[in-house]
């Protein structure tokens, strides 16, 4: 077991403790989908739909 003792001043600790928590704030926010893009596709999605539906609806007619 070491006998050094490591002391920690008070910025110290907060500038270590800034690092990590924007790390991981970074880290979660680049992991999320983009909610534009999925918006965006989902938009997509529903026009194709109503678009198979409308033309299902004209050749009953």
């Amino acid at each position: 077991m070491s006998k050094e003792i490591i002391q920690f001043d008070q910025a110290m600790f907060e500038s270590k403790l800034d690092a990590m928590v924007r790390e991981k704030v970074e880290r979660i926010v680049n992991a999320m989908p983009d909610a534009s893009g999925e918006r965006d596709r989902q938009r997509l999605e529903i026009r194709a739909f109503r678009l198979m539906v409308a033309d299902r609806w004209v050749g009953i007619s």
